[in-house]
């Protein structure tokens, strides 16, 4: 296979299959939605100065539109044939990069016209390792050299003076090396693995694909005297949904062994979306044709994508599939047009090259306008200006123009007629046919396994209580790491089914809450080995219930009586706690641990399924906290999770309020300790606080109300306080990384909101930190984020701009 291989390569890099087309011009033309079909009569060659010119006119078209004083029209957007794709097509049109960038945060703003005029550099995250001490990497010893970037050694180090938020670019920057062995110092090599030559038709499809949009070269003649691979990493080939069933990817495993950070990529998962969906909302979708090709390497870094096949070198240019760092920067760079999008009052959500647009008619005949093709939208309308402007290739095929309710995004199928979040069903079908090949086997592969656990973790969305039903599944795999063989044992199978045949695993779920009071019932349980206790204060209930003669259960171990114990509760007692909130206060730390996630221990499982598939059937909401034994019960115990919150320091606090001219009289979230005001809402029952979880409270009465919730909950805060506290002065803290906050989108639509930056006082907010600062002992002030507070006045409806 090898040699044939070779063969076949030699004589495809002597006929040209393998040099680069020069492309003079890229046919652009409208695009129909209501038809799903491009515009014949549109079609026309534009060359690169042409579609610069078109990106300026977009940019303007947008302002236009957004003013009012533009309506939008499909035929004012060109897209690029996707036929047609040019790697590293963004820094064809830095030009307009730069007006969009502007927008961003400063700390962004350098590292992100780097990336889009130089391209993405590759070193910016590699650590220094001795060859003395050199890390093993499938056995081969690596460390880690300086070697000098004539492109940086050539650029001006930027000044922290003049630009304190400019990134640096260093002249040495460190690349890996054989540490060890007769290639000592030499440049890294891997081989490519023997199974690739069995797909040698398909890659060498895809090297051709590649070199022909310029996303990879071929190093032969001249350039090989000049030619220096600081890695020549193997080619892989993984699986890939679609009819091309593999994709070709770089083998990026070796840098990320020697990276001294992972590159931060947020991004927008459906669990983002969901709060921001509305009953009736519309939707629209926009896909990337070759998304990671858009960015390209930088000049230097692209001798650190190299790989060879069939005997001739390759080299990337754009950024490849594999390498570590690549998803972070291209979200970051591809969240710049959502970031203005988001700033001009339009919920936009970025998953690397798929984006969502939601849609909110004013009136039941503009829905059915959309719907129809009628009228257009002005998200997408807004969204795609900027997209073609700075040189994206639109998907046309995978992209949904025509405002719908019902749309397959992520994996999940949304439907905002029925508030709904579902698995596919041709998903699902898949899926239990995995599942159901496993289940029929006494063995199976490691990685077929593994791959049928990472689906179900998928699914978590809509299977809730997903953590409850892989339990069997980890604890097989963790058996059968080192032989790559899984037994399937009946505990497996087992677990499997429940997935392929119970009706207790959800299909599709409702987005909106569960009709639950937090907080309402609080029930104490506890076991000994001959009898199990229940204590519900509120109901009057205390009862002793002894293990029957025969019951298995008093013979087993004390953590699966004292879960017996809370399931007897919730069999026996739930009905009177029906669409609540039930707190159980449990003194076994085993079960309060796995009440959430599950247990290795096949009975506790079980028992834990039991208890989550009766609360659902009784729409009930569990919570759970640990308590020692001598205070089993008390009236109430501390909080059900522990969380380390951050702390807003109350100089900056008491300078807020006197820049704002407010006085702040309920602190919505705190303790006795770090309350900043006389009058507080506390987690649990605390003395002198106003009133017990703020989630519960409806009527705030006239109070001004200050808010710093967990990060994790402020989506959640800012729902609950826009419902209940509409009459109210309030004050939100949001903490920004990189992207706009969506709740912007949200509140730019209603009268009464101000934006106010706190970037400005000195560290505001502090973090827990195990190192010991001797200015702020254990604490820590966030890097790279944004503070701001979203300040809302009932009584001032005039808005404030926030770009101002």
């Amino acid at each position: 296979m090898a040699e044939h291989a070779i063969s076949d390569m030699r004589a495809k890099a002597g006929d040209g299959s393998f040099e680069p087309r020069s492309r003079e011009t890229v046919e652009a033309s409208n695009y129909d939605p209501k038809t799903q079909a491009k515009d014949p009569a549109s079609s026309i060659p534009l060359n690169l100065e042409q579609w610069l010119l078109y990106g300026f006119n977009a940019v303007d078209l947008y302002y236009e539109a957004l003013a009012g004083n533009h309506t939008p029209s499909w035929r004012d957007v060109l897209f690029r044939d996707e036929q047609q794709f040019i790697a590293g097509s963004f820094s064809l049109f830095h030009q307009v990069w730069l007006i969009l960038i502007a927008q961003m945060a400063p700390e962004d703003q350098a590292e992100l016209y780097h990336t889009v005029f130089t391209g993405m550099s590759i070193f910016d995250n590699l650590k220094y390792i001795r060859e003395s001490e050199p890390i093993v990497h499938r056995g081969t010893a690596i460390g880690t050299r300086f070697i000098t970037n004539p492109d940086n050694e050539i650029m001006p180090r930027p000044s922290r003076k003049d630009a304190p938020f400019c990134k640096k670019y260093h002249r040495k920057v460190l690349f890996p090396v054989f540490a060890a062995g007769s290639q000592k110092g030499c440049n890294l090599k891997f081989k490519n693995p023997k199974a690739l030559f069995t797909l040698h038709s398909f890659v060498v499809k895809q090297l051709q694909k590649w070199t022909v949009t310029g996303a990879l070269e071929m190093v032969t003649g001249e350039r090989v005297k000049s030619f220096n691979p600081l890695l020549t990493s193997a080619i892989i080939v993984v699986p890939k949904a679609g009819p091309e069933m593999y994709r070709v990817c770089y083998d990026g495993s070796p840098i990320k062994k020697i990276e001294s950070h992972k590159h931060p990529c947020k991004l927008d998962e459906c669990r983002k979306i969901l709060p921001f969906l509305k009953k009736g909302m519309l939707m629209a979708k926009v896909d990337d044709k070759s998304g990671f090709h858009h960015v390209q390497l930088d000049p230097f870094s692209r001798n650190m994508a190299c790989c060879q096949y069939g005997g001739i070198q390759f080299r990337y240019k754009a950024a490849a599939f594999g390498i570590p760092a690549v998803p972070g920067v291209y979200q970051l760079v591809n969240s710049v047009p959502v970031n203005v999008l988001r700033k001009a009052g339009h919920h936009c959500f970025l998953y690397l090259d798929d984006r969502i647009f939601l849609i909110e008619p004013k009136s039941k005949s503009e829905e059915q306008a959309l719907r129809r093709g009628e009228l257009v939208p002005e998200g997408p309308y807004l969204g795609l200006l900027l997209m073609t402007a700075a040189g994206t290739y639109i998907n046309r095929a995978k992209s949904v123009l025509l405002p719908t309710s019902k749309m397959e995004y992520l994996g999940f199928f949304l439907d905002t007629d029925r508030c709904t979040i579902k698995i596919p069903t041709e998903k699902l079908e898949k899926f239990k046919k995995e599942a159901s090949d496993i289940r029929k086997k006494s063995t199976c592969d490691y990685k077929a396994l593994e791959k049928l656990r990472g689906k179900m973790c998928s699914f978590s969305l809509v299977v809730l209580n997903m953590r409850l039903y892989i339990r069997r599944v980890t604890y097989a795999l963790v058996l059968a790491e080192e032989s790559g063989i899984v037994k399937v044992t009946s505990d497996l199978k087992e677990e499997l089914s429940l997935w392929i045949d119970s009706k207790t695993i959800a299909k599709e779920t409702s987005w909106l809450k569960k009709g639950v009071m937090s907080f309402q019932t609080s029930v104490h349980t506890d076991a000994s080995s001959f009898a199990a206790g229940i204590f519900i204060d509120s109901l009057g209930i205390e009862v002793y219930v002894p293990w029957g003669e025969l019951d298995a259960v008093a013979r087993d171990n004390i953590f699966v009586k004292e879960a017996w114990a809370v399931l007897y509760c919730i069999e026996t007692y739930g009905h009177l706690m029906r669409d609540k909130t039930i707190h159980f206060f449990n003194d076994n730390k085993v079960v309060y641990h796995a009440f959430h996630i599950g247990s290795r221990n096949q009975a506790l499982n079980r028992i834990i399924r039991k208890i989550h598939e009766k609360a659902d059937e009784l729409n009930t909401e569990l919570l759970i906290t640990w308590v020692p034994t001598d205070k089993q019960l008390a009236d109430e115990a501390s909080r059900s999770i522990d969380v380390k919150e951050a702390l807003f320091r109350t100089p900056a606090f008491s300078q807020l309020e006197q820049e704002l001219n407010v006085r702040f009289s309920l602190d919505a979230l705190a303790t006795r300790n770090n309350a900043k005001c006389d009058k507080f809402i506390s987690l649990r029952k605390e003395e002198g606080a106003w009133a017990r979880d703020f989630f519960s409270v409806e009527n705030f009465s006239t109070e001004i109300i200050w808010a710093f919730p967990p990060q994790i909950l402020v989506i959640q805060t800012y729902q609950h306080l826009t419902k209940f506290a509409r009459n109210n002065t309030w004050g939100l803290i949001i903490l920004e990384y990189e992207m706009y906050s969506s709740i912007w989108v949200d509140a730019l639509k209603k009268p009464g909101f101000e934006r106010w930056e706190l970037n400005k006082f000195e560290d505001p907010i502090l973090f827990p930190s195990k190192v010991f600062d001797e200015n702020l002992g254990y604490w820590i002030a966030p890097p790279k984020a944004k503070i701001f507070l979203l300040l809302h006045k009932p009584a001032r409806c005039k808005r404030k701009r926030f770009d101002e």
